[in-house]
């Protein structure tokens, strides 16, 4: 199917409205930032940022959803959440190549991350209902989707660094360095169509509307955590135009979609 804004001619499966929509968010993204934590490279085991937060509400389900960009070489593996509880320092760990919870068996994706690209990734999961794992909107494969358990509350979270002991034990190589931007941790295993339109609006929109009800640990909290070593809280006015032309052409390319200048 072929589409032509010149001409007015739309291919099936084309959706004007949203597609207007998507146009006014280019428009008004331009003059929109958001804040980024960024951990510097090379790295050291004195950059993370530290959070005690209440995770009761997500101990059956969850949705971690976050824009990232590594500062690595594109084979690096990098931890850069890493939630222990006292007597277990494994309890939700989430890395460029694997998920872990609770100590059981990772799940591996496999997937590799250009350097200094944004990405936007979403991690979700259910007790009984499997995890999954999403890159840019689109659902990718992992080697299993099954991850048993339950999230014990009342433990320490870090970011950029995986913990061997509550709030500690980091080691060299294990850590992460790169920006972190618009982190969020949603209460239940979102669906597509929601992980989807966050990737849509881009990194630099807040979650809105009912959405936003589904959040218990925000990007704004995490913002005001404790930092340490040379992690720094930048503002980030960088949301060009460019990228979200991308975005347009993504979701047109979606859709089957071709527009034609």
């Amino acid at each position: 199917a072929v589409v032509s804004t010149q001409s007015g001619h739309y291919g099936r499966g084309f959706n004007k409205m949203l597609y207007n929509k998507i146009l006014l968010l280019l428009i008004v993204a331009v003059v929109t930032g958001i804040k980024v934590l960024r951990f510097p490279y090379p790295t050291s085991t004195s950059n993370y940022v530290l959070l005690k937060p209440n995770f009761h509400p997500i101990q059956s389900q969850f949705t971690i959803c976050s824009w990232i960009k590594s500062s690595k070489k594109i084979n690096d593996d990098e931890d850069f959440w890493s939630y222990a509880v006292p007597g277990h320092d494994n309890m939700m760990i989430l890395s460029n190549n694997y998920a872990a919870l609770n100590g059981t068996r990772p799940v591996n994706f496999g997937n590799k991350f250009i350097p200094l690209i944004w990405y936007h990734r979403c991690y979700s999961w259910k007790s009984g209902g499997g995890v999954s794992y999403y890159i840019n909107g689109v659902e990718v494969p992992v080697s299993s989707d099954k991850l048993t358990g339950a999230i014990t509350p009342g433990g320490t979270l870090v970011l950029g660094q995986e913990q061997d002991s509550v709030g500690g034990g980091f080691v060299q190589g294990e850590d992460f360095a790169g920006d972190i931007a618009n982190m969020n941790v949603f209460r239940s295993k979102l669906n597509f169509e929601d992980i989807s339109k966050l990737y849509f609006k881009g990194r630099c929109w807040e979650v809105e509307g009912l959405l936003r009800a589904e959040v218990i640990l925000s990007w704004e909290e995490i913002t005001m955590a404790t930092r340490y070593g040379h992690v720094e809280l930048l503002e980030d006015s960088t949301c060009e135009i460019e990228d979200e032309a991308d975005v347009i052409l993504r979701f047109l390319e979606r859709k089957k979609c071709l527009l034609v200048e």
